[in-house]
């Protein structure tokens, strides 16, 4: 929206009312959005409800991490054998991502060149075709008959 990078992190605070969802206020261009995180799918069904219901919940933004606690507590990632092991996890990987140089995906040098070579720009047909994914209803196929 501004043409610069966000350098600063947002400072976000958990929603009364409504569980695994964190909001915080960035401004933009002289305009303040108000951002939201949802932390699971089960807790995304309540929002995606009063929000299809016509209640404006005030979000200019939302993004809907599908496991709880997002990538960093993921069903990808090893069952904690502890009881903290999770949120021992989580300062480690926050510390790591403040450390780092680069800040941000879209600065990572092997990103920066996959678009210089592959993809051309953000958005592109290319990138839009084979970087976003589109969900729809499962519908089973009829069994073959023979």
């Amino acid at each position: 929206m501004t043409g610069s990078p966000l350098t600063e992190r947002l400072d976000y605070q958990p929603v009364e009312g409504l569980k695994g969802v964190k909001t915080a206020s960035v401004v933009a261009n002289g305009r303040t959005l108000r951002v939201a995180a949802v932390s699971g799918l089960g807790n995304a069904d309540p929002l995606v409800r009063r929000i299809l219901a016509g209640e404006d919940l005030g979000f200019d933004m939302i993004e809907v991490m599908a496991c709880p606690g997002g990538c960093v507590q993921g069903a990808g990632h090893p069952v904690p054998e502890q009881a903290g092991d999770l949120a021992a996890r989580e300062l480690v990987l926050d510390a790591i991502d403040a450390s780092s140089a680069i800040q941000g995906s879209q600065n990572n040098p092997d990103v920066v060149r996959l678009y210089e070579d592959f993809f051309g720009e953000p958005n592109s047909p290319i990138a839009h075709d084979l970087l976003h994914t589109i969900y729809a209803p499962f519908r089973p196929q009829p069994a073959p008959t023979t």
